[in-house]
């Protein structure tokens, strides 16, 4: 089988050209997880994964690695991100006997206890991204049931605190409205398992049939974009150029080995490419989806949510109107609730585009005490922008936001619409009319494959401090039609235009903008690994790439 990409740069045309394959059903599913779990209990990679061996050890009721506990119970302790491995912490408590609870416990309890949910001041953790918010609430949740009367276990030191009711405003909007972070080879794996947890051990049935259904609707979302390699570079509404730039990397390790067990895409399809089991790394989200039950998952396995080979173009719409924050449509159990609301707000990437929606972010931030302390309330090209000061809001309630709606706006990841394109191995998907020409963070408008090669695009600088997440200096116009996409920049806005300015001034310090030269800014690039591919020919603006397989007939 031979696929093709050509491309053009001078306003980015791309086609791309065909094949088929078939779907795994639920015993291959299971024999998938006991094939994983069978590699990695009792063996030994001596790396950082190595700790979420622990799950799978205790899924099999045999002795853990105490050294690797120990670490995942540090992580949570010291790391920015410590709520990713409590929700590891918690499956293995479920999966374990009790022997371990006190030493989970007592080791998390300094740094969790009334820290699962936002404290004056914060510095450390993250509460506010879509999926920051279901992995703590649900392990609260889950600690809260299995540990009732504990104290250790304190979830939120506010009196007006309310987990259920939470917890169920972000599982209903999940159900009905999509993903704000939808496709997002970062972050899905995360979410995916915080719902996993619920659904596989929350007694409360409402919570759990929410959790399940808002699982369904988040992993149906990710296997429609898998080609047949089992790669996995659709557009992506929050993501980073790591999971771009490789395939059967560690970096890229967790979302497809989840992609793997799934569906039985991406391992052994061309042997002498494609190493078995990703180099044997362990990765939290698979553990999660080895240890979950199949029945959780019947939707994506079989059925509607199978994975296809073909799609002929489709329309894909996640999210909602951003009027629906402001009229409690989206999140009406919220409305009594106001910071609630703006959490939910938060992690739809809106920040500031508006004064309504100013004033609920500078009321949050006041409230906690966040400008100053938290890195994502200081200087910052997609919220504060060069019209601020890390002690106080940058704007104040009242003020005109359209010299500012440029570098405001561009972070709202609702609503949007995807448009996809799949054929065997090749796969073109892309944002219609997403934010156009406002400044672009963490969103990859387009993405193409011809197996297992990605090419993506980004205007702007390339190389600076946060290079991997805000990458677009604006975001394009986008029109794709089946397997072509027309995709337009443009250049004197991105060289002149006041996300430059903004860019500069964050990374470079205020008293360096005078000394950019524009000249030197680079307008529009393209990632297209020539090396990659089995043969490229270039011809005038034209680029024509293939890639074939050692299997292909």
């Amino acid at each position: 089988m031979l696929s093709t990409l050509l491309l053009s740069t001078c306003l980015s045309i791309i086609w791309i050209i065909p094949t088929e394959s078939e779907s795994k059903g639920v015993e291959d599913f299971e024999k998938r997880q006991k094939d994983y779990i069978d590699a990695h209990v009792g063996s030994s990679q001596d790396d950082a994964f190595d700790r979420f061996r622990i799950i799978l050890e205790a899924s099999r009721g045999e002795p853990i690695t105490e050294d690797d506990l120990n670490l995942v119970i540090n992580d949570v302790i010291t790391r920015p991100t410590g709520d990713f491995d409590l929700a590891d912490l918690v499956r293995f408590l479920f999966l374990s006997d009790d022997s371990y609870d006190d030493q989970v416990l007592n080791g998390i309890q300094a740094t969790t206890n009334g820290r699962m949910w936002i404290t004056q001041g914060e510095s450390q953790y993250n509460y506010w991204t879509e999926n920051h918010i279901i992995l703590w609430t649900s392990s609260a949740y889950l600690l809260r049931q299995r540990f009732p009367n504990d104290p250790r276990v304190v979830i939120s030191n506010d009196p007006n605190f309310d987990l259920d009711k939470r917890l169920n405003a972000w599982l209903d909007a999940k159900i009905a409205y999509g993903y704000y972070e939808a496709y997002s080879s970062v972050y899905f794996g995360y979410t995916m398992g915080a719902l996993l947890n619920l659904a596989q051990f929350a007694d409360d049935p409402d919570i759990k049939s929410k959790a399940n259904e808002a699982v369904i609707v988040l992993l149906k979302g990710v296997i429609i974009n898998v080609n047949d390699r089992g790669a996995y570079f659709p557009a992506q509404a929050r993501s980073n150029l790591g999971r771009f730039e490789g395939f059967f990397t560690a970096g890229n390790s967790n979302h497809i080995n989840i992609i793997w067990l799934l569906t039985g895409k991406g391992y052994n399809n061309d042997p002498a490419q494609v190493p078995p089991l990703n180099n044997n790394l362990i990765t939290s989200g698979a553990v999660a989806v080895a240890t979950t039950n199949s029945d959780i998952l019947i939707d994506v396995l079989q059925g509607n949510g199978e994975w296809k080979s073909k799609i002929n173009g489709k329309s894909y719409v996640n999210g909602h109107p951003l009027s629906e924050f402001l009229d409690d449509t989206a999140y009406p159990t919220l409305s009594s609730l106001p910071l609630e609301q703006t959490v939910m707000q938060l992690s739809a990437g809106i920040y500031w585009i508006n004064s309504d929606f100013a004033q609920f972010t500078n009321n949050f931030v006041a409230t906690y005490g966040l400008f100053g302390a938290n890195s994502d309330f200081d200087l910052d090209p997609l919220f504060a922008g060069a019209l601020g000061n890390a002690s106080s809001p940058p704007f104040a309630p009242g003020t005109s936001y359209v010299d500012a709606l440029e570098t405001t706006q561009g972070g709202a990841r609702t609503p949007f619409t995807t448009y996809l394109y799949k054929d065997g191995p090749v796969l073109l998907s892309s944002m219609q009319n997403y934010n156009v020409y406002r400044f672009g963070g963490q969103q990859f408008p387009f993405g193409a494959t011809t197996g297992t090669v990605s090419v993506y695009g980004f205007s702007g600088p390339k190389g600076f401090p946060l290079d991997r997440q805000f990458i677009n200096f604006h975001l394009p116009n986008i029109k794709q039609i089946k397997n072509a996409a027309l995709i337009k920049y443009d250049s004197t806005l991105i060289a002149t235009g006041p996300s430059n300015t903004y860019f500069y001034a964050e990374f470079l310090g205020d008293d360096q903008i005078l000394s950019i030269d524009p000249a030197d800014i680079p307008l529009v690039s393209i990632w297209f690994p020539t090396a990659r591919f089995t043969e490229v020919v270039e011809d005038g603006n034209w680029y024509f790439a293939k890639q074939t397989f050692l299997n292909d007939e």
